[in-house]
């Protein structure tokens, strides 16, 4: 007395009937964090944005001080090789936050020497 071939089929698809129960919410919450990960990303890239604004300011009055005798280009330029890589999406969120912090600790290097000069 074995188990027929329609017994056989209707376990089966019984049997994939759960699977897929079970594995839609895991499919949800995937799809959930993808998203979440993307706006995350987004979220960064605008954060370096702003940091980018304030260091570049920051940058340009240390350098009038330092460097009066650029030109208003050739300040920019050196600025920019400095920040440049802060706006590339293609450099890693480490390698980019370990910049932002570089950059920041010069800036405060410059802004506090005059007082203790």
């Amino acid at each position: 007395a074995g188990v027929s071939l329609p017994e056989i089929r209707r376990r089966q698809e019984r049997g994939l009937g759960e699977l897929v129960e079970s594995a839609l919410p895991a499919v949800l919450e995937i799809g959930a964090a993808v998203r979440s990960a993307e706006a995350w990303e987004i979220e960064a890239s605008l954060m370096y944005d702003e940091f980018a604004w304030f260091l570049y300011e920051e940058l340009w009055d240390i350098s009038l001080g330092v460097r009066p005798e650029l030109t208003a280009a050739e300040r920019t330029e050196r600025i920019d090789q400095v920040l440049d890589p802060l706006l590339d999406d293609d450099l890693p969120d480490s390698d980019r936050a370990a910049l932002v912090v570089d950059v920041f600790g010069c800036v405060l290097a410059a802004r506090v020497r005059p007082l203790l000069e």
